[in-house]
């Protein structure tokens, strides 16, 4: 039997279980047939006699060939029957094709009584088993080996001794696996339990006589094969001493005391952050600012502010009693003592209380260009006794002291 193997990294396989590709294992000749075979159990062939050519029908005479199958088939002639002497009972000498045998017989398997004509095909002895004849079967309702063509069916045993394989109902070309020697034989020829019988199925060698050192069952580690630092991580999950570039790119921004544009940002190159705003609330230390109008060199405010009642615009510094109330007046008002007053409407009169103590003192100022009166009653101002009321001109300051008899 030709040895069936598949090449597996350079070691072939003398067995296996099934074959890798499927085949038909087919008859020819007289009968045929055909099944499918993969060496995963056995099959059977279920085989069709092939057509002889004759019409179907009963004939007298047929004629065959050497292999006994029947090429043509016709009436039987008178000519065709020799003369026959023989002594017959009943009426078998005077028998008509009307007529039955006196007893009906079983011919090939068919009742027949001779009441009607029958055709029969009959095998030989010298065709059984023979070319161009017909096949036999054994003591095992078997057709013997030498009477098929050559097949290639096989079965796979795994044995742990000898004796096991010697006890095999095994048949030629069937193997054994030895686990005790851990060898593979092949039935060359029946019995099994020949010894001689089986054949050691041999492999060559293995190129390969070890493994990093190792031999027999290896496993392998890391440092093996030169990569003891190399882990089963993923690329996106490592962490890297250093990259051209980021995986994924970022944004920069900041916040707090400066606001910025947020900037991307992959490592690739520098960048730069323009900053937007700044909050001069968390801001520490000398910066330099751009400035529009007079601020950067200014030496007094724009605009003149009054704090207090009194004029501010950043030229000189200014006094301004801690006991003096401030009032803006924007109605005729009976004063009060230690009170600043800024007019900011024209026409008012404001009138000095009846009763004062030594040391109270009015301040009256009007710096938006309004007119303003002052009724000082009875009293003198600075040695002399005024109109009553003594009317003020525009953007008029008057500041007086009262000290128990006359306003200083």
């Amino acid at each position: 039997m030709a040895s069936n193997y598949n090449d597996l990294f350079g070691v072939k396989a003398y067995s296996a279980t099934i074959l890798a590709t499927p085949r038909n294992i087919a008859v020819a000749g007289a009968v045929t047939g055909t099944a499918a075979f993969d060496g995963s159990s056995n099959i059977s062939i279920t085989t069709t006699l092939a057509d002889s050519g004759v019409t179907a029908g009963t004939y007298t005479k047929v004629v065959v060939n050497s292999k006994g199958i029947i090429t043509s088939a016709s009436a039987l002639l008178a000519g065709d029957i020799p003369t026959l002497n023989q002594n017959t009972t009943g009426n078998a000498a005077t028998a008509t094709t009307a007529d039955k045998v006196a007893q009906s017989l079983t011919i090939n398997g068919t009742a027949y009584d001779g009441s009607t004509a029958r055709a029969f095909t009959l095998v030989t002895g010298a065709e059984k088993g023979a070319a161009n004849g017909v096949a036999t079967l054994d003591s095992n309702s078997k057709i013997p080996a030498s009477q098929l063509p050559a097949l290639a069916i096989s079965d796979t045993y795994v044995v742990a001794t000898e004796a096991a394989m010697l006890a095999l109902t095994a048949e030629r070309g069937d193997t054994a696996i030895r686990t005790d020697v851990s060898k593979t034989f092949i039935l060359q020829t029946e019995p099994a339990s020949t010894l001689a019988n089986w054949k050691e199925m041999l492999s060559p060698a293995s190129p390969v006589q070890s493994v990093a050192g190792k031999t027999g069952v290896v496993t392998l580690v890391k440092a093996d094969v030169g990569l003891g630092n190399v882990d089963n991580t993923a690329d996106n999950a490592k962490n890297v001493l250093s990259a051209t570039k980021l995986t994924t790119s970022r944004t920069i921004a900041i916040s707090g005391g400066a606001t910025g544009t947020a900037t991307a940002f992959d490592g690739s190159s520098n960048i730069s952050i323009a900053v937007t705003s700044l909050d001069a609330t968390v801001l520490s230390g000398t910066a330099s600012v751009n400035t529009t109008g007079n601020a950067g060199t200014a030496t007094k405010l724009q605009t003149p502010r009054t704090i207090n009642g009194v004029a501010f615009d950043g030229s000189a510094n200014i006094t301004i009693d801690a006991a003096m109330k401030f009032e803006n007046l924007t109605a005729n008002k009976t004063m009060v003592a230690n009170t600043f007053y800024s007019v900011a409407s024209s026409g008012l009169t404001l009138t000095v209380p009846a009763t004062l103590n030594a040391g109270d003192t009015f301040i009256i100022q009007e710096v938006a260009g309004n007119t303003f009166s002052i009724d000082w009653g009875s009293r003198t101002v600075r040695g002399q006794t005024p109109d009553s009321p003594m009317v003020c001109p525009a953007y008029g300051r008057v500041e007086v002291t009262w000290t128990g008899s006359t306003f200083a």
